[in-house]
């Protein structure tokens, strides 16, 4: 089956709590006409996972639940068989990792 992530957000450390998501995403599967927003932890482990019809309401129910704007989202496009990750999703996860712990230095600071 392949995954593609259209976008993503890194939630801000201050956002987020014990059990709270570090980083959403948007995905369709293969196959699905609708998106999923994917709720991950700062190990990028899936924590949950809600199903919409479009990415338009998936956006609009982020920004209800976690105030994130529209903006904020990162375009991604990258597609990957599950459950291997290509070169690009490895590098963009690596990327996100580098972003969490850079956050929470900058928390333990504060």
């Amino acid at each position: 089956m392949t995954e593609t992530i259209l976008k993503q957000v890194v939630l801000p450390k201050c956002a987020t709590g014990d059990r709270s998501p570090s980083v959403l995403r948007i995905v369709t599967y293969q196959g699905d006409e609708g998106v999923n927003l994917v709720l991950l932890d700062e190990e990028l482990k899936e924590i949950n996972d809600l199903y919409y019809d479009s990415v338009d309401l998936a956006l609009e129910d982020a920004a209800q639940r976690f105030g994130i704007l529209s903006e904020a989202w990162e375009d991604i496009n990258i597609s990957t068989e599950l459950p291997t990750a290509s070169p690009q999703f490895r590098a963009m996860t690596e990327r996100i990792r580098a972003t969490l712990r850079r956050n929470a230095v900058e928390s333990r600071d504060e």
